[in-house]
């Protein structure tokens, strides 16, 4: 059920009515405050027994009306597996004790002193930065833990001189801004990794030996050079920013006549940050070369993505001539997904070529 709070009577009965014909049944359960509740939204408590049927919680709300919906701590939640929140210390305490079956967790932040502990989560997700000793913390106290997502990073001014400890069950991270935490780490079956930063391969070829995992999935900040990937020969999906001077080096790793990188690709997201032309053309002969190549997997899709101005201005690069919207067409209907996506952020209506690939660009998003 998805729960728009506002005050009022009929809100809460339809709770209520909810909660009762629902009756026996797990529920899955979604609380966002309405744009004009935001700061005063009328929270419906529920029950323990109801709280007890429950196996999915994203709750929108802050710390205080969190607390109001559960009305008392230590309620147990026994089918509880996922839940979204922003949970104060006492809460996430609470919550880690109260949820045996939890095995999602998305959360915003943890305090400071926060001993995250937990036999049974296999994915965590935290919006904002933590420091580099809670992030080894959770780690080595959450030992199912196969995706662990920092929106903001792993805070490190100096990385100490430790012998890295080994993660076997890690499949999925995503670490922010730096990479220095993957010095005190050895992850054997790693096979996505998320950096919102560039490779620095000082970091990232000493792990990577020493993990001898295999990367398929791969999405970084930028690219400076045709080195960085000849470490990722086992990637299969590729996010990465370029800008107008760097995109030549990412289109030299896909170019199967100039060198044997990047064998197994299938789907490429590339974000685009120039307001200069690019040339198409030669987009579209590399990808039928490498799509027709020998000893390679055939290319599936690739979507090129921007952030657009204000206006749809008629000289932005994803302005495309007649003739190449002719020929992007026909290489979709020879079985590779060409799309062009550029988001506006003031106007309704994003720019997606062709028409009608809105839903297959919603797969890339990075």
């Amino acid at each position: 059920m998805l729960f728009s709070i506002e005050q009022g009577d009929q809100e809460t009965h339809l709770v209520e009515t909810w909660l009762s014909r629902s009756s026996g049944h797990t529920l899955s359960w979604t609380i966002r405050p309405t744009r004009s509740r935001l700061m005063t939204p009328g929270i419906p408590p529920i029950s323990p027994n109801d709280l007890a049927r429950v196996w999915r919680l994203e709750a929108n709300l802050t710390r205080e009306h969190f607390q109001k919906l559960r009305l008392i701590l230590h309620t147990p939640l026994p089918r509880l597996r996922s839940l979204a929140a922003n949970l104060a210390l006492e809460d996430l305490r609470d919550v880690m004790q109260c949820a045996p079956e939890l095995r999602e967790l998305y959360i915003l932040d943890l305090a400071p002193g926060a001993n995250l502990a937990s036999q049974t989560l296999a994915r965590l997700e935290i919006y904002d930065s933590i420091p580099l000793d809670m992030f080894l913390s959770i780690l080595n106290n959450c030992p199912l833990l196969l995706s662990f997502r920092l929106g903001r990073g792993v805070r490190s001014t100096n990385v100490p001189n430790l012998t890295p400890t080994t993660f076997p069950n890690l499949r999925s991270l995503t670490i922010g801004t730096s990479l220095d935490a993957l010095q005190l780490v050895t992850l054997p079956n790693l096979v996505c990794l998320e950096a919102w930063t560039s490779l620095n391969m000082n970091v990232l070829h000493p792990f990577l030996s020493r993990s001898s995992c295999a990367i398929q999935e791969l999405h970084f900040r930028a690219i400076f050079g045709t080195a960085q990937l000849k470490h990722f020969s086992s990637v299969q999906k590729l996010g990465v920013y370029v800008s107008h001077a760097t995109l030549g080096y990412l289109l030299d790793c896909l170019d199967p006549d100039v060198m044997f990188r990047l064998p197994h690709l299938r789907d490429i997201t590339v974000w685009i940050e120039t307001d200069s032309p690019i040339d198409f053309w030669k987009i579209i002969n590399l990808l039928c070369r490498r799509r027709n190549a020998v000893n390679m997997t055939q290319l599936q899709s690739v979507l090129l993505r921007a952030k657009g101005r204000n206006s749809r201005n008629s000289s932005a690069w994803w302005r495309i001539p007649d003739t190449v919207a002719t020929e992007i067409r026909r290489v979709n209907a020879c079985g590779l997904k060409l799309a062009i996506w550029v988001e506006f952020c003031n106007l309704d209506e994003d720019f997606i070529f062709p028409d009608g690939s809105a839903d297959a660009c919603e797969e890339f998003e990075l």
